[in-house]
């Protein structure tokens, strides 16, 4: 199978064994007094339905055709008896696989939204959800029955924005089984027999095909329509109408009349499609709401378990200046004392450079399930599912939504237009992370190729504090080539960033200069932190802020353990301070590392039992370096990347990985290894950067080393001031040429990129226009994004997996380019939740490939 989805189901599937824990689990999810009109009982509905003649005993699962036929007869009976509405089901998906995501699955019987007419290509976008079918019931069956859902899921996830929560079923032989996605994990039902059980079968059937877009997995507040109050600057008074609220936009449907037909029910569209948007509310740190137009989908993430993140470029409301920002939604650790918003808040207080700017943090909110607190909203929380489980699941995550909203939105590196511009970003990334570090006492701990970003700024500093070892009239001139300069390096996504020292007084970070090491700045092996430490047990280890529900008292700590339905978790975000929250932040654990596989330093690939390690500035520094390298073995010249055999040769062994490796350090660090296999591998464009190369390597990776005991240590140890010096000098000495094309119009990423061969992309219209009438459409779907390099290559290694294990639905998408070359999602979640101290010997940690789009690419990566 796609060890990617291995990684992502291993730990975090929980599966409920027991009849009357997978009842109660239903009985939450699906409540009757959302699925049935009121005083309507699933009991009545089957009486109603056995008077009508509706007691067909449903078909051996061995065709899906028939099976497809008969969940819809079900459907129009249902409709028929009380009026529920429900989404239709097709078994067309079983032989024609979905366009719209990374590789091409077929789900054997698919359940879509309504489309408007003309619309006959259905892909990902228009998926509701799908059920997977097998003619027999064992183990085996089950088991890959669940494998392949979860890689269809993953797909959904990645075409589907604002979509948090995938219910699907699985039909083996008469027995059918809810499976349930979420950022903490999943949770798969025992079997029911559809015949002997259709209480069971209907609440699971009309649960994950109803009408209403909370129930299956939306986030309500993202709404559709143009608020009638807006003044965005790029709407026209004429074509403003009233939001679409989510309770007038369900329960909208069609009626069966027959087992293949069905009517669709007739309404007028109030405006036409070019008069639809995707908005959403927030609150500024200043206090005051505000409304974003979603604009596009910079990147949408299709992992199973984690942060899951989705960011989109919107225009804020009322600002003339800075109206485009860029919005963030990701499902957050809430042990981890610092989110994203508190860090650049603090940065922002210190004056530092080349970091996003702060406009809004606030956890997304969503209503509570219990019918008699249903008028009460909540922050959304994966803890709410756990109290509808045995306490035995409790190894499930718990992950809060929060939303994050900052300027400018910047583009990746790579879109880089000449090598004074990249060395340039890389000495910003460089000094922005020296100055966090040293004047507002925080440490990034998440350096990736995914998260250094270019955006066009004005007024940076030119770095003259740093040339001094520069003759007066080329440190002049090196100055006017960086001032010149219209874009900026700024070191993105500070998600998983932590205070490590206590700052000083806040000042302009822009005066600080080299910093002299200290005498004792190379420690002897002994003193290193790799042998096993005692635990540091605090007080408020495993707890999270929490009050009841509707409560509007002070949050007080509550043990991830003892967290129930009528708990409501509050954390401090945005401007709001951090001193407030009494927590010992889990970040600084030395079993506790982030980062992402292809570029985390050696020491912490390493970590493990017997060998803790605490992140510091020089893991950051090495993985800096790592990315600098890849990049140069990764391109030809800007935009243009190597072929596929000769990204096989060096790229992909070392940088395009997804579990914990050390062969990049090891290559990197031999002089037998690091000519043939690295330096010529390097194109001309970039040979003068080969110097540089080699004297990073000799600062940073030559000195790494291990003692008898196989303890890591450094010999000697590079700072921030070496690292810069280096490519001070290499700026000076690059010639004229290496700056043509700095501020010049070119083709982007996107552009280059899309020129390859794709298989049935979406059309145009279909990417740009809303995929239902108005009164229909979801409140999150992925029809605001605009460029199909979304849509990514499976990997020939992953085909031939899903080959071996008789896994037939796995298709790649015919192009020359066979996988996205990008790491982005950051290892970061405690190694155990309940003992932040200890760390099972066992456990594996997975860096996702990333599925972006490179053309307009947000500030931040999932």
């Amino acid at each position: 199978m796609d060890r990617l989805l291995e990684n992502d189901t291993r730990r975090t599937n929980v599966r409920l064994s027991r009849l009357e824990d997978s009842t109660k689990f239903l009985q939450y999810l699906f409540p009757e007094r959302l699925l049935l009109p009121k005083n309507t009982t699933l009991e009545d509905l089957i009486r109603t339905l056995g008077s009508q003649g509706h007691s067909t005993p449903a078909p051996v699962a061995d065709h899906e055709t028939r099976l497809a036929k008969f969940l819809n007869s079900v459907r129009a009976a249902v409709h028929k008896a009380c009026g529920v509405s429900c989404f239709k089901w097709d078994a067309k998906s079983a032989t024609k696989p979905l366009d719209g995501a990374y590789a091409a699955r077929k789900p054997d019987i698919t359940c879509y939204f309504e489309t408007p007419d003309g619309i006959s290509n259905r892909n990902w976008e228009h998926v509701v959800t799908f059920c997977e079918v097998k003619s027999q019931t064992d183990s085996k069956r089950e088991r890959e029955s669940f494998l392949e859902i979860a890689g269809k899921v993953s797909c959904l996830l990645g075409a589907q924005d604002g979509r948090h929560i995938v219910s699907c079923i699985r039909i083996l032989n008469s027995s059918i089984y809810l499976t349930t996605f979420h950022r903490g994990g999943s949770i798969s039902t025992c079997p029911f027999d559809i015949n002997s059980s259709p209480q069971e079968f209907l609440r699971i059937l009309i649960g994950v095909s109803f009408s209403d877009y909370s129930m299956i997995g939306f986030d309500t507040t993202i709404k559709w329509g143009v608020p009638a109050d807006t003044s965005l600057n790029s709407l026209s008074t004429e074509n403003q109408s009233s939001g679409l609220d989510i309770e007038d936009s369900h329960r909208v449907c069609i009626e069966g009349a027959s087992d293949d037909e069905d009517v669709v029910e007739e309404h007028e569209p109030s405006q036409g499609w070019e008069s639809m948007a995707k908005w959403m509310e927030i609150t500024d740190k200043q206090g005051k709401r505000c409304k974003l137009l979603l604009r596009s989908i910079l990147a949408i993430s299709d992992s199973l378990f984690g942060r899951g993140s989705t960011v989109w470029e919107a225009e804020m409301e009322g600002d003339q200046i800075n109206a485009t920002v860029a919005v963030k939604d990701a499902w957050i650790d809430p042990l981890r004392k610092y989110t994203e918003g508190l860090v650049l808040n603090i940065l922002e207080k210190h004056g530092i450079e080349g970091v996003p700017t702060l406009v809004s943090e606030e956890q997304v909110k969503t209503r509570h399930r219990d019918p008699e607190r249903a008028h009460v909203e909540v922050n959304h929380s994966t803890h709410f599912f756990l109290s509808a489980l045995p306490p035995h699941a409790s190894d499930l995550d718990i992950r809060v939504l929060s939303r994050l909203v900052t300027r400018p939105v910047g583009k990746l590196v790579l879109e880089f237009s000449s090598l004074g511009e990249l060395l340039v970003s890389f000495l910003d990334y460089i000094a922005t992370h020296k100055n966090a570090l040293e004047v507002a006492g925080i440490l990034h701990r998440d350096v990736s190729l995914a998260n250094l970003f270019l955006a066009f700024a004005r007024g940076r500093t030119d770095h003259s504090v740093f040339m001094k070892h520069l003759s007066g009239e080329d440190k002049e001139h090196l100055c006017e080539r960086i001032r010149s300069l219209e874009r900026r390096g700024v070191l993105g996504d500070w998600g998983y960033a932590v205070p490590v020292t206590s700052p000083s007084s806040p000042s302009p970070a822009t005066t600080s200069g080299p910093s002299i090491p200290p005498p004792d700045a190379i420690p002897s092996p002994d003193d290193l932190p790799t042998l096993p430490i005692e635990p540091v047990k605090t007080e408020f280890d495993n707890c999270v802020p929490a009050r009841k529900v509707g409560s509007d008292e002070k949050p007080t700590l509550v043990s991830v353990s003892d967290l129930t339905a009528d708990h409501d978790i509050v954390l401090l975000m945005g401007a709001d301070n951090p001193e407030d929250d009494p927590r010992q932040t889990i970040d600084l654990c030395p079993l506790y590392r982030t980062g992402t596989w292809s570029w985390m330093s050696s020491q912490l690939v390493m970590a493990g039992p017997g060998q803790p390690v605490v992140h510091d500035a020089l893991h950051d520094l090495e993985s800096f370096f790592y990315v600098l390298v890849g990049i140069c073995v990764l391109y030809d010249s800007p935009s243009k990347q190597k072929r596929e055999d000769e990204l096989a040769d060096c790229y992909d062994k070392f940088f395009n990985t997804y579990e914990p490796s050390v062969m990049k350090t090891i290559f990197i660090q031999s002089d037998l290894t690091w000519v043939p296999y690295i330096v010529e591998h390097i194109s001309p464009y970039f040979q003068p950067l080969v110097p540089l190369l080699t004297r990073l390597r000799t600062e940073i990776i030559l000195p790494l080393a291990s003692d008898e005991r196989g303890s890591f240590y450094r010999k000697t140890c590079c700072d921030h001031d070496t690292f810069i010096k280096h490519i001070v000098t290499a700026l000076s000495e690059l010639p004229p040429e290496c700056w043509d094309g700095c501020n010049s119009t070119r083709r982007s990423f996107s552009e280059v990129n899309n020129t390859r061969a794709e298989s049935n992309p979406p059309s145009p219209l279909s990417l740009l226009a809303p995929p239902a009438l108005p009164k229909n459409l979801p409140p999150g779907r992925g029809t605001i994004r605009s460029d199909s390099a979304l849509l990514h290559m499976a990997t020939a290694r992953n085909v031939r997996r899903a080959a071996e294990n008789g896994f037939d639905d796995f298709i790649p998408l015919g192009s020359t380019r066979k996988r996205p070359r990008l790491d982005s999602q950051a290892s970061a979640l405690p190694l155990n939740r309940h003992s932040v101290c200890e760390i099972p010997p066992n456990v594996k940690r997975s860096a996702r490939l990333s599925k972006f789009a490179p053309k307009s690419f947000p500030k931040f990566l999932p």
